[in-house]
């Protein structure tokens, strides 16, 4: 069931016969544009009840809170094979037009589909001649696409109006209403949250941002003076904390405890990329790096080499794929992968100390595991990584054994998301 501040919204029973029939389903008035002829009798009604109850369809009765009057239906009406579109259709008892009713069912609909249903794009369609129905999906955020001709059963070709509604202009919508109703001021709506803070940051709000690692321990407490966006992409998490501008020592106290209890999982205070902010350590402390890589095959040293200024600090770098290029190129003993298996974490120090040995580089990172198949297994996701930086005539050695989750492309991207997270906090533990 769906609910929203006046209306429930759930599957039909047979108790809503007479309440169907007499609110909207024998008025001709409101089936005026719909597909389908008024019912003449209350026992075609019932047996489109039961119908629906029967086949399961995702047809929903509105219902009023205070009295348990159905006085409408909204249901999805199609959608795409791979269940990521869908189209929508509503109508409304005559006494209600007028109240925002279907605005605010409309709205709670659209946050299920998109939130507990994960589509990803709903259309919807109304008559030319039936401006009021496009009123309601204007508000709900709708974008007008085109006009075209459809053939129905009741009046042959008629023109259509068509609309849709992606999830990302959903989420853009609620959170610009949260951000105005929060700041008390109107705030544009932009196609993404970046152009947002932006737009914030250029009229004096107190913004911060910061991307961490994800974890179960991330300290985000409600205050009534911050306002956060949080946006995960496989494991880091972008956080922009909002101060209104009247609240300047309220939002420093609030970043300042965030601060404190996140440090550990913080990889940078502002909006950088985590290889970018790898890159901007590397160069301030005059570090070099290099990478050993299996299962990420090359990932993390082409991340790197993507940012400007990458020559300063990226040496020699391997892909050792198969057993025999981690023998071949980082001396790799036989023996130990014979022993311990490719993916362990002797092979995963082996292929770290031949490549320090090799490269000469302050850091060396080298990672051997399973990144996925077409057929998963228990393991895949699971990698052994170690990091071996040289600093200041010191080794500090960091191992490594994680097990990320998701398609093969989502694990390799984890797998060097993580790493880099573990080289960033590895550089901060020794002072730099």
């Amino acid at each position: 069931m769906i609910e929203t501040n006046r209306f429930y919204i759930r599957k039909y029973n047979i108790n809503d016969v007479a309440d169907m029939f007499n609110n909207w389903a024998s008025d001709q008035e409101v089936t005026k544009y719909l597909t389908w002829n008024p019912h003449s009798s209350i026992d075609i009604t019932k047996e489109y009840i039961e119908f629906v109850i029967s086949t399961n369809q995702a047809n929903y009765v509105i219902v009023k809170k205070d009295n348990n009057e159905v006085i409408g239906s909204i249901s999805t009406v199609g959608e795409s094979a791979d269940f990521k579109v869908c189209e929508i259709g509503y109508c409304l008892s005559k006494k209600y037009w007028n109240q925002g009713v279907m605005t605010e069912v409309l709205d709670a609909y659209l946050h299920e589909l998109f939130i507990n249903k994960n589509y990803q794009v709903v259309e919807a369609e109304h008559m030319v001649d039936n401006t009021a129905s496009g009123v309601v999906m204007t508000k709900c955020g709708f974008n007008f696409n085109h006009i075209c001709d459809r053939l129905t059963e009741k009046f042959g070709w008629v023109s259509v109006k068509h609309y849709s509604i992606t999830k990302e202009m959903y989420l853009m919508r609620k959170l610009t209403f949260s951000l105005s109703n929060f700041l008390e001021t109107n705030i544009p709506l932009f196609d993404d949250f970046h152009q947002t803070i932006s737009y914030l940051l250029n009229n004096g709000f107190l913004i911060k941002t910061f991307n961490l690692i994800e974890s179960n321990n991330l300290y985000l407490p409600n205050n009534d003076y911050v306002y956060n966006i949080k946006e995960t992409k496989e494991n880091i998490i972008s956080i922009s904390l909002i101060g209104k501008s009247n609240k300047k020592q309220e939002f420093e106290q609030y970043l300042n405890s965030f601060i404190a209890h996140n440090k550990d999982i913080i990889i940078s205070d502002n909006s950088s990329s985590i290889e970018q902010e790898l890159v901007r350590m590397l160069k301030h402390n005059n570090l070099t790096i290099s990478f050993a890589e299996s299962c990420t095959g090359g990932l993390m040293a082409s991340r790197i080499i993507n940012i400007s200024g990458a020559s300063d600090v990226i040496k020699e770098s391997f892909v050792t794929y198969s057993n025999e290029a981690k023998i071949k190129y980082l001396y790799v003993k036989k023996s130990t992968i014979d022993k311990y298996s490719v993916y362990s974490k002797e092979v995963a120090y082996e292929m770290a100390k031949g490549l320090s040995n090799i490269a000469k580089a302050n850091i060396s990172v080298s990672i051997t595991g399973l990144a996925g198949s077409d057929t998963p297994t228990a393991n895949d996701g699971s990698y052994h990584a170690c990091i071996i930086i040289n600093y200041n005539n010191k080794e500090y050695i960091h191992e490594i054994f994680k097990n990320e989750k998701g398609s093969r492309n989502i694990v390799r991207s984890k797998q060097a998301n993580y790493l880099f997270y573990q080289i960033i906090k590895s550089l901060k533990e020794i002072g730099l």
